[in-house]
């Protein structure tokens, strides 16, 4: 399978399009609950495209679809107690989101009755920005396999399950809230680097490193660091600048402008020598035939995060050039 992992920040996530809606708690700055296949944000808009190109298929449980298969529910986490959560779907890779609680929690999977990981997470009692705990989880083949998740000792809350097959799979690892550095130091290896990606198409984080007490030469030096470490994860590095953002351009105090970290994400691209995809530019030149009173309605769902239309955009500009990889 080739994993095509997507990195970025609230925008990659998924804000904005209406799904933040959709969470009970609600949720939290930098929230590690993954977003719902369902919505049409750009990463579902590239996945459905690479699935129906390529014949590939992507499957999500979340919310009252996932914990049917439990034996209870707490908010909309399955609880997984005395009876095993077990399901039966055609996957060679998939993903599992558990909840920290109170007490230290030992859950053990399986697949077709072999045990292929048991994980104790420690007890967490703060937000889902910590609590949440997501592994990845590969089969010794792709195809119809049957997945039994136990709880050992207590019970385990489990948030989310998302199971791919077929050639290519799309992964949405973007993490809300996150400037590049934290994304380096704390996500990278975990969401990217386990999955021995195919391609990694990115997004930039440029939105929190401009909102972040930093510089735009310390986020030049931030994304080489990344990008550094993502080549050596793949050749194959799809980069795209993040939307124009409305409101105030000016953020630290008004030490940062919004386009000045636009173009250090441009200039730390090119001199990695790696493929750009201009969506700022993209969607700056689009703007101009909109009228200036409409412009906001058009393609933003608020000053940050563009809506469905916004989205679309995206994907429709960053899909041909990941055409040239498929």
């Amino acid at each position: 399978m080739k994993i095509i992992s997507v990195v970025g920040d609230s925008h990659t996530w998924g804000q904005g399009v209406g799904a933040e809606n959709y969470f009970t708690p609600g949720l939290y700055g930098g929230d590690l609950r993954m977003n719902s296949f369902e919505f049409p944000f750009y990463v579902n808009l590239i996945r459905e495209y690479v699935n129906a190109r390529t014949g590939s298929v992507a499957v999500d449980y979340c919310r009252d679809k996932l914990v049917s298969l439990c034996e209870s529910c707490e908010d909309q986490f399955g609880i997984i107690d005395e009876k095993p959560l077990k399901i039966t779907e055609k996957f060679g890779f998939c993903r599992l989101f558990f909840v920290a609680e109170k007490q230290d929690t030992t859950v053990s999977i399986s697949i077709n009755s072999k045990l292929c990981k048991e994980i104790t997470y420690k007890a967490i009692d703060m937000g889902m920005n910590s609590r949440i705990v997501m592994l990845n989880i590969f089969a010794d083949n792709d195809g119809v396999n049957t997945l039994e998740i136990l709880a050992k000792d207590n019970r385990a809350l489990i948030q989310r399950m998302e199971f791919y097959s077929g050639e290519y799979a799309v992964v949405n690892c973007g993490v809300g809230s996150c400037p590049v550095k934290k994304y380096n130091d704390v996500y990278l290896d975990h969401y990217v680097g386990e999955l021995c990606p195919y391609s990694i198409i990115f997004e930039g984080c440029t939105i929190n490193d401009w909102l972040a007490d930093s510089s735009s030469s310390e986020y030049y030096d931030n994304i080489i660091a990344l990008l550094d470490r993502m080549k050596a994860l793949t050749p194959d590095i799809i980069c795209h600048t993040p939307f124009p953002i409305g409101g105030n351009q000016y953020a630290n105090d008004g030490k940062n402008l919004y386009v000045d970290f636009i173009d250090t994400m441009r200039n730390a691209v090119k001199d990695s020598e790696l493929t750009m995809v201009d969506t700022y530019a993209i969607i700056e030149d689009a703007m101009r035939n909109i009228p200036e009173n409409g412009r906001h309605a058009f393609l933003y769902a608020d000053n940050w995060h563009p809506n469905a239309t916004g989205n679309f955009l995206y994907a429709r500009h960053i899909i041909p050039e990941l055409e040239k990889i498929l």
